[in-house]
């Protein structure tokens, strides 16, 4: 199987998930997922986030292609 993509949108995740994108990203700010992370730069208020598809597919079965 092959990934085109490095990162999953929060809003893709959300919809997979059956949730609303806050919650996937409060879930990846305290870690409790291994499909993804939230960090912050330094001197930075604001989160970025990363999910790989991979390790999302591997862990839901939901399979994103990059659309």
């Amino acid at each position: 199987m092959e990934f085109k993509s490095a990162n999953m949108p929060i809003q893709v995740a959300a919809e997979a998930l059956k949730m609303d994108p806050q919650s996937v990203r409060v879930m990846l700010q305290l870690g409790i997922v291994t499909w993804g992370v939230a960090f912050k730069m330094p001197g930075s208020r604001r989160y970025s986030y990363l999910i790989s598809p991979k390790s999302f597919y591997e862990a839901t079965g939901f399979l994103w292609e990059g659309r």
